[in-house]
């Protein structure tokens, strides 16, 4: 974390470095605005303990719906309207998961 912030600095990229503190695990972060000013925050995430989603209630899992061309019968009419509307298919699912692949950061 030390040398992401010192090569930020040195890149004259202000950032800010916190570290917070909850159920006695400390979390590192720094926190700089990119070129198109969208707020990026690195830490050191992984100390944080990984806790499952399992439980009574199902996770809902939704997908943009698409329109099939070889479906039998053409979705009803809606009148139109003048702000598009996005269709979700939302399913409950026991089971959500997540395909995690390691970024490394490469800093020049």
């Amino acid at each position: 974390m030390a040398a992401v912030e010192w090569k930020l600095r040195e890149m004259g990229i202000p950032c800010i470095q916190r570290t917070v503190e909850e159920g006695g695990i400390s979390v590192d972060q720094l926190f700089f605005h990119d070129p198109d000013g969208f707020m990026i925050e690195i830490c050191n995430c992984e100390v944080l303990p990984v806790v499952p989603l399992a439980g009574a209630d199902p996770v809902w899992v939704c997908k943009r719906a698409t329109a099939d061309a070889s479906s039998s019968t053409p979705p009803p009419q809606e009148p139109k309207q003048t702000t598009p509307q996005q269709l979700l298919q939302c399913t409950p699912t026991a089971v959500v998961h997540a395909k995690e692949e390691p970024y490394p950061l490469y800093i020049e």
